[in-house]
């Protein structure tokens, strides 16, 4: 009987919290009740200098690993062995970092950081430097001089940071570590 007792009880449960809200739909029709938001967004400024160090010291790495380390080992030069690998992965990694930059752009321009709102002009520039070197070097038409000019360009923005109170080290990625050839 006490076995019963406890089905019955909750088949009720199960039906009330089946049918109660269609009821209360009919019922609460003449009540006028806000809109709900259909997707909950998380504050852009959770964590976002450290989100942006983060994008821009992965994208430092794989620039410093896959393009000046090659360029300073003459990768890029006439007749150098494995040329052509050396600017496919130039070319990618250069990509990738743009890609990095331009999600740490994004990050800035939602920020409520002065710093970070600070550093969306110069990180502009380097996108767009980086796009071009990584076009070309999927080509396979970069030159040193493009390597040179965009390494600069990475140190004047590394310059600016700083003096802004942000310091960008290169991090490489935890998938990245058996990628040191």
């Amino acid at each position: 009987m006490k076995n019963k007792l406890i089905v019955l009880g909750l088949v009720a449960v199960l039906a009330t919290g089946t049918l109660a809200p269609s009821f209360a739909g009919r019922a609460g029709a003449a009540v006028r009740t806000a809109p709900v938001a259909a997707r909950v967004h998380s504050n852009p400024a959770f964590l976002e200098k450290t989100r942006f160090l983060a994008h821009m010291g992965f994208g430092f790495w794989a620039f410093h690993h896959f393009v000046i380390a090659p360029y300073q080992q003459h990768a890029f030069s006439a007749g150098s062995p494995h040329r052509i690998t050396a600017f496919v992965k130039a070319g990618v990694a250069t990509l990738f970092a743009y890609h990095e930059v331009k999600v740490s752009i994004d990050l800035a321009n939602k920020s409520n950081s002065a710093t970070l709102h600070a550093l969306v002009a110069p990180l502009n520039a380097l996108g767009a430097q980086m796009s071009a070197l990584g076009n070309k070097f999927h080509g396979g038409q970069g030159s040193e001089q493009d390597v040179y000019g965009l390494n600069n360009s990475v140190n004047s923005f590394s310059q600016t940071a700083h003096t802004n109170g942000v310091n960008i080290t290169d991090i490489q990625p935890p998938v990245g570590e058996g990628l040191a050839a």
